[in-house]
């Protein structure tokens, strides 16, 4: 089973790989990795330099906002008896001479029935003066989701959010709410906010930036959450 889980984590990699090299050539900047005056901007995040390199991480009981690594928390109501989740991260040496090694984070939530918490949030920072050189965003992530067969897992949701200071304390706002399914299979999603909504956002003010992915509240269904890629990009501001 290591074997056919670390061939199967390189296919994933190369067709990334693959992907960049051609988006990269139709914008006329070649594989060479350097960005013409149109190139997206890579904005980077927590959760990308965790699963971007090798990052082992032994299974962990977090406390609500502990960092499971530097920029990557995860939330939830405290004291709400029974809830918790667990953390571990798995790491993958690179295979071939011009690999890279990853990682895969795994999430493991459980709740009380009878004392269900409001929320469960896996977060990761933004690099906010990378944001202010974009005009809109987009995430492309790949989430897996596993639970026994036969049951239903409900839907997992994504926001922005913004931190700025206003009369002397530190507020937040929320943008770009989005619904994805919790698929059993890990297939690359998309999350992005249109230029539009995006003129909208007050980043110039903004001291921090995240991305919530709020976790399915789903007391009768034991599951768990594998995430192996997470890249935050953008097209350069004119």
């Amino acid at each position: 089973m290591d074997r056919y889980r670390k061939t199967l984590y390189s296919i994933e990699r190369i067709v990334r790989s693959l992907r960049v090299d051609l988006e990269a050539e139709l914008l006329g900047k070649g594989s060479g990795g350097v960005a013409g005056s149109g190139g997206p901007i890579i904005v980077q995040s927590g959760l990308d330099t965790l699963l971007s390199e090798r990052n082992p991480i032994a299974d962990m009981e977090l406390l609500p906002r502990q960092e499971i690594a530097h920029g990557v928390s995860c939330s939830y109501n405290h004291e709400r008896a029974g809830t918790r989740i667990r953390a571990k991260c798995v790491s993958f040496d690179a295979e071939q001479p011009d690999d890279k090694p990853s990682s895969c984070l795994l999430l493991t939530p459980e709740f009380n029935p009878k004392n269900m918490p409001e929320w469960m949030t896996l977060e990761t920072n933004l690099d906010v003066a990378a944001l202010n050189r974009i005009k809109s965003l987009e995430l492309r992530f790949m989430p897996h989701f596993r639970y026994a067969a036969g049951e239903r897992l409900g839907n997992f949701n994504m926001n922005f959010r913004v931190s700025a200071p206003q009369g002397g304390a530190q507020t937040y706002l929320d943008f770009g709410h989005r619904s994805f399914p919790s698929l059993a299979v890990p297939l690359e999603l998309t999350y992005s906010i249109s230029e539009a909504q995006w003129a909208e956002i007050p980043l110039a003010t903004a001291t921090e930036a995240r991305i919530l992915l709020n976790l399915p509240l789903w007391s009768e269904v034991d599951y768990s959450m594998a995430l192996s890629f997470f890249e935050v990009s953008g097209p350069r501001r004119n």
